[in-house]
């Protein structure tokens, strides 16, 4: 009796998410104050600020920032360490090429056509996070983000908040999980 061998491929755990070193660089180098406990702990999370590479898996990111969030903003919840996080975050990125050639366009948009822009800056560097955005009604709109893997909501109001900051728009910015991987946030002002 012969066996047969199956000529279908063989099922394949899906590739792990790549994050640009962008990121890290705009948060752990540029934005924080980086001091040696939490260069430790960002070591140990699988990123060297000292020895930085070109890419890193989604979950070193997410774990450097539950790093930060733990060694700088103890006394906090998640929501309110990681929004202040995503606020650093843009602070940073600012100050990186890429972030140089955007971050002087934003004080000259105003916020609904940076809200319309939102889809593609929060892409940079991230191209598994969708945003849409619709208009609720004059100065309300609702951004829908779904990402591929596990969703930084809170992370991602910081940055929106930062950036609207930078048009001098002082918003009121509400988060509201729908599930792991999608969120809602609506922007008033």
């Amino acid at each position: 009796m012969s066996t047969r061998l199956s000529t279908a491929p063989a099922a394949t755990a899906p590739a792990e998410h790549l994050v640009q070193s962008l990121h890290f660089e705009a948060l752990f180098v540029r934005g924080l104050q980086v001091d040696a406990a939490l260069a430790a702990d960002l070591r140990a999370a699988g990123f060297d600020p000292a020895q930085p590479q070109v890419r890193y898996p989604e979950r070193v990111f997410k774990a450097c920032v539950v790093a930060a969030h733990r060694r700088l903003y103890p006394a906090q919840r998640e929501a309110e360490a990681h929004r202040e996080l995503g606020r650093i975050f843009l602070r940073g990125f600012r100050t990186t090429l890429v972030g140089r050639v955007v971050g002087a366009m934003l004080p000259l948009m105003g916020p609904v056509r940076l809200l319309g822009r939102m889809p593609e800056y929060l892409r940079l560097g991230d191209a598994v996070l969708t945003v849409k955005v619709e208009t609720l009604g004059q100065c309300d709109y609702r951004l829908d983000c779904t990402h591929s893997g596990q969703a930084m909501p809170h992370l991602v109001t910081g940055i929106v908040e930062e950036a609207l900051l930078l048009t001098n728009t002082a918003a009121t910015l509400e988060p509201r999980v729908l599930s792991p991987t999608r969120f809602e946030l609506r922007v008033r002002w």
